[in-house]
């Protein structure tokens, strides 16, 4: 009703599922620019909601596509406003973004990198390499710390900031961790008593319910005890807002 409200009768307005709507608006000379509807809609859907005795507060972020100049095709200027939405919640809350011709560049490289990571898991692609943590009292190596490397066969080195974000919003990265997990302890079983492994542990990791099971399983299978493992938590993990 609001959405309805702020857009007028001319306009279509839809609710594509989840917390995610469309509006297909005409604009003339009585609509204004549509970043001004933009911000009109999130200052309208940002008024406290009264639901059931409860105050409730949200926000929204807004991609547009226009037609012609960004396609004069229905799917193709949904998926653009899309693209455009996506880069907007990349800004944080409350943000408007129209669509421009590089972020479907980037959305096709995107997709690319992400076929990429799922062959190089089937592949073998990574491998891992061990940094040294010395005490500063003794000189002596106490802990190596795990860092995953990708090299690919046209890309060449592909940096783990480039590939891991992209692993982590296509789920990705719990299989990739899961090997990362299992072939570090396979190295360290080999290393002096004395001497631990640390492994990164991403946010997706940490909603895994049935890792502490696989985890488990790799200290039984590798032998490694567990007091010379280390996981360490990401800070996305720590501020994650999702109640579950």
């Amino acid at each position: 009703r609001r959405i309805n409200r702020i857009c007028g009768k001319e306009a279509q307005v839809g609710r594509l599922g989840g917390d995610e709507f469309v509006i297909i608006q005409a604009l003339d000379d009585t609509t204004g620019e549509p970043e001004e509807l933009a911000q009109q809609l999130i200052e309208e859907l940002g008024r406290t909601f009264n639901i059931a005795e409860h105050r409730i507060n949200i926000g929204a972020s807004v991609g547009i596509a226009l037609a012609p100049s960004h396609g004069d095709k229905g799917d193709v200027l949904l998926k653009r406003a899309d693209m455009a939405l996506y880069k907007a919640k990349a800004h944080g809350r409350n943000a408007v973004m129209v669509f421009e011709n590089d972020l479907d560049f980037q959305a096709q490289e995107r997709r690319m990198l992400e076929l990429d990571i799922r062959t190089a898991i089937a592949d073998g692609q990574f491998s891992l390499v061990f940094q040294p943590i010395a005490s500063v009292e003794t000189g002596k190596i106490e802990l190596f710390e795990t860092l995953i490397r990708w090299h690919h066969p046209t890309r060449g080195f592909v940096s783990p900031a480039e590939f891991i974000p992209v692993a982590e919003e296509t789920g990705l990265v719990s299989e990739i961790g899961r090997w990362v997990l299992a072939e570090a302890c396979r190295y360290a079983v080999q290393w002096p008593d004395d001497v631990s492994i640390a492994v990164n542990f991403s946010a997706v990791q940490f909603n895994d319910r049935r890792f502490p099971e696989y985890l488990g399983n790799v200290l039984r299978k590798t032998g490694l005890k567990a007091n010379r493992l280390e996981l360490e938590v990401t800070e996305t993990a720590l501020i994650d807002e999702d109640p579950d």
